[in-house]
């Protein structure tokens, strides 16, 4: 059974295949100790605090997400310099986006740790003091928080989870250089079970996230189903997992919390979700060939 996010490769690609089931394996790993912190502490009297803990400020997700970042933007900086070498450039609009997940991912770690705030402890300036919601040297907080938030989550959905979904099923015509950028199916259920990780039934605003959740799960669904191809038996245990984990989150939606609590798990695994579709994407285009290039751009929105 192929369950990595690349599955198209040839043998020079090895190692990239390597790291793709490696990605993906570490992602159910994540899936089930996300379970097993929200089952201890819905139903283990004394770890009711377990899943507030781990996601406070400065707690583990907040740090895995900085991790995370700081690899992704590493790893995109390392492909940029390589497309500078001859031969090597899969084309200027490809070298941009490389460049600026290079960027934009450093700043996201900056912006993680306070610019260092929390490590160097040093006071906010006064503007910061004043206006940040948190009170700490960073600009993300200077937007409200519900704001901010349903940004990200809205584009996660369209870009990862509605448009690749939709494409798929009706088979509309985009440009080459965005099919390419389209996420493969295990990578797009990543950013749904990120974002099975909500407070249900909480604030008005959930309700949209939790109608969009479902829509986009039932839309990968009929993906799935009306597919040409064989049924994946990966893609179906991945997307019958998160099904399942967005089920038993909202059972146990009193344990979420939606303006701090919950949110930073949710950011953990969306940056995940992106280090895997970078690392599948940019496999993909070192995969590019002229001569078969509709065939294998079809090969990568599949994959």
């Amino acid at each position: 059974m192929d369950i990595y996010a690349g599955k198209h490769f040839t043998g020079k690609d090895r190692h990239g295949q390597k790291r793709g089931d490696l990605l993906l394996a570490l992602h159910f790993g994540i899936m089930a100790f996300v379970i097993t912190i929200v089952a201890l502490t819905a139903y283990h009297p004394a770890l009711y605090n377990l899943l507030r803990g781990l996601t406070r400020e400065n707690g583990l997700f907040e740090w895995g997400s900085v991790l995370i970042l700081f690899i992704l933007s590493i790893y995109s900086f390392r492909i940029f310099l390589t497309t500078l070498q001859k031969g090597k450039n899969p084309g200027n609009i490809y070298r941009l986006i490389f460049l600026c997940i290079a960027i934009g991912g450093i700043l996201a770690v900056l912006e993680e740790i306070s610019w260092g705030q929390h490590i160097l402890e040093f006071n906010p300036a006064a503007f910061f003091s004043t206006h940040n919601l948190q009170r700490e040297t960073n600009i993300h907080n200077l937007i409200p928080a519900t704001l901010f938030n349903g940004i990200i989550f809205a584009f996660v959905y369209i870009c990862f989870i509605f448009m690749p979904a939709l494409h798929r099923i009706f088979r509309f015509t985009v440009p080459s250089y965005v099919l390419k950028l389209f996420p493969s199916t295990h990578t797009t259920l990543i950013f749904a079970f990120a974002s099975s990780l909500q407070a249900y039934f909480s604030y008005s605003v959930t309700y949209l996230d939790t109608a969009a959740l479902w829509s986009g799960l039932i839309l990968l669904a009929l993906m799935i189903c009306t597919e040409k191809k064989p049924l994946s038996a990966g893609e179906l245990i991945h997307l019958t997992a998160v099904m399942f984990c967005a089920l038993f989150f909202m059972l146990n939606h009193g344990i979420f919390d939606y303006h701090n609590m919950q949110y930073e798990i949710r950011e953990a695994i969306i940056a995940y979700g992106v280090l895997v579709w970078f690392h599948d994407r940019t496999a993909c285009l070192s995969r590019r060939d002229d001569a078969t290039r509709v065939s294998t751009e079809d090969a990568c929105s599949k994959s």
